[in-house]
């Protein structure tokens, strides 16, 4: 397959995929329940080696939907740029941009002004 017709598939995918996801979203909205499946995760179990005797020969792996996937990211991009608007200016935590550093800074310059 060459590159134009990948370049074709893959923007025909992303343009199917994208009015599922919407389509999917706009119902959640609407109250229509989560299907089960969407937040159903497998556990699989990886052999550490090629003939693994005890459990601690294995390392578990979490499998989660991938629809569960695009869903938790829309959620976490719109929740990430509402949070500044939200959240005090004072406040340092889950913002992007805003460091402890700086109240910290700002309590040592308050306490060097009031003494």
């Amino acid at each position: 397959m060459n590159t134009g017709e990948e370049i074709h598939r893959i923007v025909d995918w992303r343009r199917k995929t994208k009015e599922d996801v919407f389509a999917v979203v706009t119902d959640l909205f609407r109250g229509t329940p989560m299907p089960r499946r969407f937040t159903a995760t497998s556990i699989m179990l990886i052999p550490k080696n090629d003939s693994p005797q005890s459990w601690s020969e294995f390392r578990p792996i979490s499998l989660f939907n991938d629809t569960n996937k695009i869903l938790s990211k829309l959620l976490d991009t719109k929740i990430s740029q509402a949070l500044p608007d939200l959240i005090s200016p004072f406040k340092s935590g889950f913002v992007p941009g805003r460091l402890i550093a700086d109240n910290i800074l700002l309590g040592q310059e308050m306490t060097h002004i009031l003494t």
